[in-house]
């Protein structure tokens, strides 16, 4: 079993697998152009054609960045876009110009020790964009715990209506990035009765726009009424073409919820599985990713569900994007 897996050293470098796929070769090239330059003493073979594989690489790696981020605004990703183009170009000038001030040195009959000193801030300067990189926290509303009362995985505050909420935020596994809709209740006197889900389908391994894995999107409840309730919502995936409903007559009561932990370099998926609790013990389930950690029960101790607030992660990291974080339910009391 690997350590780090492709798709986490891709996010890493911010590049996908053909551009790694490219580097090697280039790298590889250069390797043995550079065995045979210095080895065989061949003196037709310049310094300049050892070291142009490297700048084909940055030359086609430019290009294919560019492709990039013009098919990410054509797909309504701007920020997602332009936050790649820049921490791509950044990485890529200052390899650029370590090779660069590299190859001018040794091209150079009279280097001096201070030009080899200049050639390393480039790498100076990549290992810091890469540290500022991995150590990049995800945004997360420090607010909510001035309203918490903890009680295990429980979080209760109360709303417009004095109902209380049951909350998955509080759960054990540090997912808690992105930002809350507006709480959406159910008109007086009504009550949820189901529910359906949006997820974005498996996508696999690898980086870059149609690879990262959201899977859970967005919920959305329908009261006894029929009126639906949608707070916010993430931008990948589809939705279940049916409501699950509870049978007739009863309501829903509570829910259970899984959350793949904290994936820390690897890739985050966060919300897998929201499932609903009836009042007659029955479960409804609607569409559902498959990397949960564990499925964590919450039931309204006294009432049942009339209302909904979602935490969305914004689409502004350039390779790993969550969806659905974490889901509060109203309950009106009996």
């Amino acid at each position: 079993m690997f350590l780090i897996r492709l798709k986490s050293v891709c996010r890493w470098l911010v590049m996908t697998e053909f551009e790694i796929f490219l580097n090697f070769i280039a790298i590889l090239i250069f390797t043995i152009l550079l065995v045979i330059k210095l080895d065989m003493n061949n003196e037709s073979l310049t310094w300049f054609k050892v070291f142009l594989p490297l700048f084909i690489v940055d030359l086609l790696q430019a290009n294919f960045c560019s492709i990039l981020f013009i098919r990410q605004l054509m797909a309504n990703q701007k920020k997602h876009g332009i936050l790649r183009l820049v921490v791509s170009s950044l990485l890529l000038l200052s390899r650029f110009m370590f090779k660069l001030s590299t190859f001018q040195i040794v091209n150079s009959s009279n280097g001096e020790a201070f030009k080899f000193q200049l050639a390393i801030i480039p790498v100076y300067f990549h290992l810091v964009i890469l540290m500022f990189k991995t150590c990049g926290l995800k945004k997360h509303q420090i607010l909510q715990s001035f309203k918490c009362k903890n009680d295990s995985n429980k979080r209760i505050i109360y709303t417009k209506r004095s109902n209380s909420i049951i909350s998955s935020v509080n759960n054990l596994y540090g997912v808690n990035w992105g930002i809350w809709g507006s709480i959406e209740e159910c008109d007086q006197n009504d009550y949820v009765v189901g529910f359906r889900t949006k997820r974005q389908p498996n996508l696999g391994t690898g980086l870059g726009v149609g690879k990262d894995d959201t899977e859970l999107n967005g919920v959305e409840l329908i009261c006894s009424n029929g009126k639906r309730l949608k707070s916010s919502e993430g931008q990948w995936g589809s939705w279940d073409t049916d409501f699950r409903n509870c049978s007739s007559g009863q309501k829903v009561n509570g829910f259970s919820y899984g959350i793949e932990k904290k994936q820390e370099i690897y890739d985050d998926s966060a919300t897998n599985v929201i499932r609903l609790k009836c009042t007659d013990n029955s479960t409804i389930q609607s569409l559902e990713g498959p990397w949960s950690t564990s499925i964590i029960p919450l039931e309204c101790l006294y009432g049942t569900i009339v209302g909904i607030r979602t935490q969305i992660d914004e689409n502004i990291y350039a390779e790993d994007n969550t969806g659905l974080n974490n889901i509060e339910f109203v309950c009106k009391l009996n």
